[in-house]
């Protein structure tokens, strides 16, 4: 049986961190990142970048982004694509 959730280290940082309300918590992106950093285990925050990699193997990012992430945010709000926000997601992990 396939695993339902394919990225399932990325869909729980967006889940856990970039829900709705996100920004009572933190100002902007480098601070969640931080904030994700600093309570998740390494090997969460490894799984996190390696689940983004293998999601921007996807031929069309921007359409598996909406489709796998329906509740998460929308990059076009920091004027970015999903493939360049996921990126920015990336470098802000280490």
């Amino acid at each position: 049986m396939p695993d339902p959730d394919p990225f399932p280290a990325l869909a729980h940082f967006l889940d856990a961190y970039m829900h709705l309300d996100w920004a009572e918590e933190d100002a902007d992106l480098p601070e969640v990142v931080a904030r994700f950093r600093s309570v998740e285990p390494a090997a969460a925050i490894a799984a996190t970048r390696d689940d983004i990699r293998r999601f921007l193997r996807q031929p069309d990012a921007e359409a598996a982004y909406a489709r796998s992430f329906p509740m998460a945010p929308v990059p076009g709000g920091w004027n970015l694509s999903a493939r360049q926000w996921l990126e920015w997601l990336e470098t802000l992990l280490g």
